[in-house]
């Protein structure tokens, strides 16, 4: 027998040539088992094209709207009025019911209109509600682009004024992402958040039990604060 008849033997023996393709209990073999369609998957397809199609209805219907906020929102920090502006048109498209993502929702009970709104007015420099914030951090969310908002939550945090219970609540909401095992993006502006506002003698002890190169970044980073603050008072103190 030569080396390509060999070969194609070989191939029959792996593929299971000559023998039963089921169990005696009548249950699929593991090649049977993988070679059914996926019908979960096939019923998420379907929900996510149903989606789009309905937001395609949504956006085609309020296009007009959408075109009015857009503008609205460049000139929104002009005037109060501008500003009172914008967000009455927020309420306007928030009441024309935009279709909602299937298959998500645990990000929708944290990720509301009133979320973003209260996120939009605090980058804007308006009142708003940090403890909101912070219950998103708290909450971890682990979804597409929910990285960059709560990169987006604590470069707002780090200029905040907070109160000490707000700073007691970031501080635990840092060593549980410090513990965790998950090595994501937005963990380099938690140690910056740590930095500019969190430093204590309490702290800094709880992260030293802490195992891993999350809780040395964000002890590095307050040791760093922590000179630079000294070499500018050195520098502001007469000599």
């Amino acid at each position: 027998m030569d080396e390509k008849s060999r070969f194609g033997d070989w191939l029959r023996r792996r593929d299971g040539a000559g023998k039963r393709k089921t169990r005696a209990d009548g249950g699929m073999t593991r090649r049977q088992q993988k070679r059914q369609p996926h019908v979960e998957w096939e019923e998420k397809r379907d929900k996510r094209e149903e989606y789009r199609e309905q937001y395609r209805l949504w956006y085609d219907a309020n296009r007009l709207l959408i075109g009015e906020l857009a503008s609205a929102y460049r000139v929104r920090m002009e005037s109060p009025e501008n500003y009172a502006r914008y967000e009455h048109l927020q309420d306007r498209l928030a009441a024309t019911n935009c279709p909602e993502q299937p298959d998500d929702e645990y990000r929708k009970s944290l990720e509301t209109p009133a979320f973003w709104r209260n996120l939009q007015r605090i980058r804007d420099g308006q009142p708003g509600d940090y403890s909101v914030l912070i219950d998103y951090l708290r909450r971890d969310p682990y979804r597409s682009s929910s990285g960059y908002t709560k990169q987006s939550i604590c470069r707002i945090l780090k200029r905040a004024e907070l109160s000490e219970t707000e700073k007691a609540q970031i501080r635990e909401v840092i060593l549980q992402v410090a513990a965790s095992p998950w090595e994501r993006r937005e963990f380099v502006e938690y140690a910056r958040l740590a930095a500019a506002r969190l430093g204590t003698s309490e702290f800094r002890a709880a992260l030293e039990t802490i195992d891993g190169w999350k809780a040395r970044l964000v002890l590095d980073r307050l040791e760093q604060a922590d000179r630079m603050r000294a070499s500018r008072e050195a520098k502001e103190t007469p000599s």
